[in-house]
């Protein structure tokens, strides 16, 4: 079952011809053929594309994102209000914005890996709130986990330096 903007808070799903000015070819018929394709084995590679965060106001979500984390933005939609944000690695980051969102805390989380997780602790402490304090994790690594303005629990990876 596919989702569309609307039925979840959590995605937004953009149909292609809102993002690309240029006419899309018709679809070949031929790669919706499921009896074509050899069933896939266990262990296919899965990657993550992109995680969009719905936020309430975009502006004070964007604050907290670039001014108290740090984070660059990156490529902008205004339609949705969808702001991307630049993360190492493949895959990608952002926020939209969700009017009418209403967030019950649980403790769903999205984990990024930091360089320096003792440097952004003391830059973050004491302008966030902090679900759980920076500390050594039984893997060898240390964490700590905020929540951002609309609740999302953060958590922030990595080795602290010397």
């Amino acid at each position: 079952m596919s989702r569309r903007r609307g039925d979840s808070p959590c995605c937004i799903f953009l149909p292609v011809d809102r993002l690309t000015p240029r006419p899309q070819p018709a679809i070949d018929e031929q790669i919706l053929d499921c009896e074509t394709v050899m069933p896939g084995k266990e262990g296919d590679a899965v990657q993550l594309q992109v995680v969009t965060l719905s936020v309430k106001s975009p502006e004070i979500s964007r604050s907290f994102y670039e001014e108290i984390l740090g984070f660059e933005p990156d490529m902008y939609y205004e339609p949705t209000q969808w702001q991307s944000y630049r993360i190492d690695g493949s895959g990608g980051f952002g926020i939209a914005e969700t009017p009418d969102l209403v967030r019950s805390r649980n403790s769903d989380i999205i984990n990024f890996f930091v360089d320096d997780v003792k440097a952004m602790w003391c830059r973050v402490k004491d302008r966030v709130e902090i679900e759980a304090d920076l500390a050594r994790a039984p893997w060898g690594t240390y964490k700590f986990v905020i929540r951002d303005p609309d609740g999302f629990c953060l958590g922030f990876v990595g080795t602290p330096s010397q």
